[in-house]
């Protein structure tokens, strides 16, 4: 009977999911903690409320097309009006911005290496997680400061066999974070790969 190879037995990832686990290893600013059923709770409702917000500050979501068409429908008709509208927009939006920048307070400097993809962390920690624990994540990326939250799920904690200095190895994976929040995470991914790939095309010559 003829062999089956791997690649026929294992389905191919499409190229959303191939870029959502790429890895690279980081110096980031990392705050973690654990999250009980209650805390649990108000965390996905924290996240839905960041959702929402991301999609605001973009200009994304139900509420911005409405705009958009109403705008378009004035501008047919009167646009010296849709001129207005679109100035008080402008301005919205940087109030809007100025006011998320204002509740977000960043870490100034790294804490922590963590291994990165688009579906999780794995990092070195003080304190031991185990499998099946709820965290609430709070992830800075420099040099921009971009401040990420999402909740993940231990999926590997080895605080025996793999402490360091110390510390103990976790394994994340996201269970919910907000879509902005996940794409600006891939593009810093993809951003350090492409780093990687010149030092290294430099390095031959």
């Amino acid at each position: 009977m003829p062999a089956v190879s791997s690649e026929q037995q294992m389905p191919k990832a499409n190229n959303a999911e191939r870029r959502a686990f790429y890895r690279v290893n980081d110096a980031v600013a990392l705050k973690v903690h654990k999250l009980d059923s209650t805390l649990l709770e108000r965390a996905k409702d924290r996240i839905r409320q960041r959702e929402y917000e991301l999609q605001v500050l973009n200009g994304k979501g139900d509420d911005n097309s409405h705009l958009q068409t109403a705008i378009r429908e004035v501008e047919a008709k009167h646009p010296e009006v849709a001129n207005v509208f679109r100035l008080l927009e402008s301005r919205l939006d940087a109030l809007a911005n100025m006011v998320a920048n204002q509740d977000i307070v960043t870490a100034d400097a790294p804490n922590a290496v963590a291994s990165m993809s688009g579906s999780g962390l794995g990092f070195d920690w003080p304190t031991a997680f185990y499998e099946g624990d709820h965290l609430m994540v709070e992830l800075t990326l420099f040099p921009a400061r971009y401040q990420i939250e999402a909740i993940a799920t231990v999926v590997r904690g080895n605080p025996a066999n793999r402490s360091t200095n110390g510390n103990f190895h976790c394994a994340l994976e996201f269970s919910q974070i907000a879509a902005a929040d996940r794409e600006t995470l891939l593009q810093h991914i993809h951003h350090l790969q492409l780093q990687a790939l010149r030092s290294r095309n430099d390095n031959d010559y």
